[in-house]
C-alpha cells in the first residue's frame, strides 16, 4: 500500500529521464514517489540539467467591493 502523502510530497507522473537521476517509488498508476529530494533540490537538478519548469494556473474570476 502506497504511503500517506503529507505536505512537501513530491510526485512525479511516469518515469522521470535518467538525466535528472532520481531516487523514485511507485505511488499509484503513472504516479511516482520522489524519494530523497525536497522542492528545492529538486528545482537544482532540473536547472543544472538545462530545463526549465512553470505553472499555468487556471482563469481566476474575483469581484470585490469597496465600501468608502
Amino acid at each position: 500500500m502506497p504511503q500517506t502523502l503529507q505536505v512537501g510530497t513530491i510526485l512525479v507522473k511516469e518515469s522521470p529521464p535518467e538525466l535528472l537521476d532520481l531516487e523514485i517509488e511507485p505511488y499509484s498508476g503513472n504516479w511516482n514517489l520522489v524519494r530523497t529530494l525536497d522542492a528545492f533540490a529538486l528545482d537544482r537538478k532540473i536547472r543544472g540539467a538545462g530545463w526549465n519548469c512553470f505553472f499555468m494556473a487556471v482563469v481566476v474570476n474575483a469581484m470585490f467591493s469597496c465600501a468608502v
